[in-house]
């Protein structure tokens, strides 16, 4: 009896079909999970200026002058915050936002100006003391 040479297994061309449909589905399930991590450090960046502006604002409530204000700052923990002058003051959180802000305790007016790294406004509000 002759044995009969059978060819069993994969072509080269089947193999890399095969390699390059495993590379494109793994090149699109990693792009979908970059733009879902990047949504959220975009989302947890805006959570913190908001938890920022909130606790900025209470400060500014329970003050009645920028030396209590600094100090209240301080008590609340919020590390960073540069004097500009005036009644003017300024808060970098590293690659997150940026804020600037108003506390002027003459006309009890406070505004606050919050933008991301892109120069994108996150949050914007004024706040005056006794106004309803």
């Amino acid at each position: 009896m002759r044995k009969t040479k059978r060819n069993s297994g994969f072509s080269v061309m089947e193999t890399v079909i095969a390699l390059a449909m495993i590379a494109i589905v793994t090149i699109a399930a990693l792009s979908v999970v970059l733009s879902a991590i990047s949504a959220r450090v975009k989302q947890a960046n805006i959570s913190e200026a908001q938890d920022f502006a909130h606790n900025i604002l209470e400060c500014f409530k329970a003050s009645e002058n920028s030396g209590q204000f600094t100090d209240n700052v301080e008590f609340a923990g919020i590390e960073g915050l540069e004097y500009s002058g005036g009644s003017k003051y300024r808060y970098v959180a590293e690659n997150k936002f940026a804020a600037v802000l108003n506390a002027d305790f003459t006309s009890s007016e406070f505004e606050i100006d919050i933008r991301n790294n892109k120069d994108e406004v996150i949050i914007s509000f004024s706040y005056e003391k006794g106004a309803k």
